[in-house]
């Protein structure tokens, strides 16, 4: 008789057990019939497996399934308490971790890096990256609200920021930074609408104001009205600030109007002037970095020479950007403007380049409008000039013209910087080279300019 499993109610152990009437319903002689024939059942065996043999079978099934019931219950609450021993586990190995017994230095040194991207620094944007660090728990919070340099760095877009109840947000943020130094910048968005709450926009500006003793940036670009500000009086003086940068239309500024308020900046070093901006008056003599890119020299020669005459008034000028130009009316260019420390140019403008003298030029950028054919020729005539051309180190170059006379060509100028050291090239010169590198560039080349086999080469 066969044996089947069976676990006890009470302790639980497996026993074995025979299955009643085995030889019934598996080995009688009138189941071993009817499968060997096709003679139909008579009355009394109908009668007999009816009422004998399948309630029998059906309360053995019933016994099994029942069984099987109580052990998916039991495996079920093991796999629950499994589950449960596992968390546990997990909490008890976060409790011992490494992260948990970093000091405090080392997790601002952590988050000031996670939002060393410009596009992740902006403390007024509260789905960027600072507002979710410092909603993970209590210590990444405790750790983000003791830095005041995570909430110093504000970009403010009306009038985005003015319907979301900016003037609140303003106020916590500038709380969070303390005394820290603040990062400034006002712009519009008119991709957002326009707006009536113009209170909320005052109530902002009044704040941003209050605060200009702390500014270090301060930018503003093409917010209607946000140059009126600049007319206001300053609560305090700017005694920390040490850059700016003004983009408009050329009729955001009231005319014949001069801005001064940040004439008197003892710090201010770095200077970025867009459109319309030439109305502000700065510290020149103390002007380390220009960078006039967003000005429109083109057909406009008045506004190419008056900012000529800034260049001329910064005699500390190290590092130059200046934007595209393809006039031939240069008059500045009869007396040459010399920047005795300027070590670094970014030039994309023939006439600029024919104005000036850098004996201290170090570093050079040329990315011209494709078209300008003397650009080469004015570069070279600068380096010439200047006396610095063995002693380029970095060269930058895209969109110059390749088809040149001997004089104006690329191998005219790169076979007398013995210095340089780096070289970036756009894909289209690359191509250009690999293919007119044979005849240009003799065997001992490498020799010569050195950058040639240099890795540097990009």
């Amino acid at each position: 008789m066969q044996q089947i499993a069976s676990q006890c109610t009470n302790c639980g152990a497996f026993t074995r057990r025979s299955l009643q009437h085995e030889e019934e319903y598996q080995s009688s002689v009138l189941l071993e019939r009817l499968r060997t024939s096709n003679f139909p059942a008579a009355d009394e065996e109908i009668s007999h497996v009816r009422h004998t043999i399948l309630p029998t079978v059906s309360d053995d099934i019933s016994s099994i399934e029942s069984k099987l019931a109580s052990l998916r219950e039991v495996i079920t609450s093991m796999e629950e308490e499994r589950g449960r021993l596992i968390t546990v586990q997990k909490r008890y190995n976060n409790l011992i971790s490494l992260h948990r017994t970093l000091p405090l230095e080392i997790w601002s040194q952590i988050f000031l890096y996670t939002i060393s991207n410009a596009s992740d620094s902006n403390a007024f944007d509260a789905s960027g990256s600072i507002w979710q660090l410092s909603h993970v728990c209590q210590r990444w919070r405790n750790v983000a609200l003791s830095l005041h340099s995570f909430w110093s760095t504000m970009d403010i877009r009306f009038p985005k920021a003015a319907k979301h109840e900016g003037d609140v947000q303003l106020e916590t943020v500038i709380q969070r930074s303390r005394q820290g130094s603040l990062h400034i910048s006002l712009s519009d968005d008119p991709s957002y609408g326009q707006t009536s709450n113009s209170d909320i926009i005052n109530r902002m500006l009044e704040i941003v104001l209050t605060e200009s003793y702390r500014w270090r940036e301060f930018h503003l670009s093409d917010w209607r009205g946000g140059f009126h500000m600049l007319y206001a009086p300053l609560h305090n003086r700017l005694p920390r600030l040490e850059a700016v940068g003004l983009y408009c239309a050329p009729l955001e500024l009231e005319e014949h109007s001069v801005v001064s308020v940040f004439k008197d900046c003892p710090h201010l070093k770095k200077l970025t002037l867009g459109g319309g901006t030439l109305g502000v008056e700065f510290p020149w003599d103390q002007i380390t970095e220009l960078d006039l890119s967003c000005m429109d020299f083109d057909g406009d020669d008045e506004e190419r020479r008056a900012c000529m005459r800034l260049i001329g008034q910064c005699p500390s000028l190290e590092v130059l950007s200046t934007p595209y130009s393809d006039s031939e009316d240069d008059e500045s260019a009869d007396t040459p403007i010399t920047c005795s420390n300027m070590s670094k140019l970014d030039a994309l403008s023939v006439p600029v380049i024919n104005a000036l003298t850098l004996p201290r030029l170090r570093e050079a950028s040329i990315h011209p409008d494709p078209g300008t054919a003397d650009i080469l020729y004015s570069f070279k005539r600068l380096l010439i000039r200047s006396s610095c051309l063995s002693a380029l180190t970095k060269l930058s170059l895209a969109n110059v013209p390749l088809a040149a006379s001997p004089e104006h060509s690329l191998f005219s100028i790169l076979s007398q910087t013995h210095s340089l050291t780096v070289l970036d090239l756009a894909v289209s010169i690359l191509q250009w080279w690999v293919a007119t590198a044979p005849p240009l560039f003799p065997p001992h080349s490498a020799g010569v300019w050195p950058c040639l086999a240099a890795p540097s080469v990009v």
